[in-house]
């Protein structure tokens, strides 16, 4: 068999890494780029869904409130959620730190 594994110098290691850190990176950028373009699909279906009177656990709550009598009525469709933004350069940060977190 020769399956033996080749000894490696220290700056043979060296490169590996290099090699390994920079495709993580490129990996990383990629994929904060790609969840950048998707972002308004994603603030509006994820993040922000609470936002809505629609949203999925409203709706569960509502179910479970008509059949058990115990629990409030949650099935209030008139409350609104409005997002002020009073800092001049804050969406497009939330929007680059939330692509690269994702």
């Amino acid at each position: 068999m020769d399956n033996e594994l080749k000894e490696m110098s220290f700056w043979d290691h060296v490169d590996d890494l290099r090699r390994v850190i920079l495709r993580s990176v490129g990996a990383i950028i990629l994929l904060s780029v790609v969840f950048f373009t998707l972002m308004p699909r994603i603030f509006d279906s994820i993040i922000l869904a609470p936002c809505h009177s629609d949203f999925i656990l409203y709706r569960l709550l509502c179910d479970l409130s008509q059949h058990m009598s115990i629990l409030p009525d949650f099935c209030n469709d008139h409350f609104e959620v409005k997002l002020i933004n009073i800092q001049l350069a804050s969406q497009f940060f939330i929007h680059m730190s939330t692509s690269m977190w994702i």
